[in-house]
């Protein structure tokens, strides 16, 4: 087994001080990014108590009909996953049409064969 030279081993130790300070570096922001997302969620809900009881200053104890106060558990109408999810090319091709064709487009590829 060979010995490596005292240059050999400087550059392997500088690769892996570079990997371990970029992996020390994509952990952190991933940690401040979490730490963000956490405040500007704790934010939203200041806020959002904040609008419900200046509305009720507003508009009296009722509220207007159309403002709920959510808590903190619960979500807001854009958060849930949607109900009817986009169609895709597959699902609409194996559809069968309900309009009548008025026009028909001829493929090019089969029009070049």
């Amino acid at each position: 087994m060979a010995a490596f030279s005292t240059d050999t081993w400087m550059l392997i130790f500088v690769f892996i001080a570079i990997a371990v300070i970029s992996f020390a570096y994509v952990l952190a922001s991933s940690v401040g990014e979490a730490k963000k997302v956490h405040e500007l969620r704790l934010r939203v809900v200041e806020l959002r108590k904040t609008y419900a009881q200046r509305l009720k200053a507003l508009y009296g104890e009722n509220g207007p009909p159309e403002i709920a106060e959510l808590s903190e558990d619960q979500s807001l109408p854009g958060d849930e996953p949607e109900e009817n999810p986009p169609v895709t090319v597959a699902e609409v091709a194996e559809t069968p049409a309900e309009a009548e064709v008025t026009e028909v487009v001829p493929d090019p590829v089969q029009a070049a064969a």
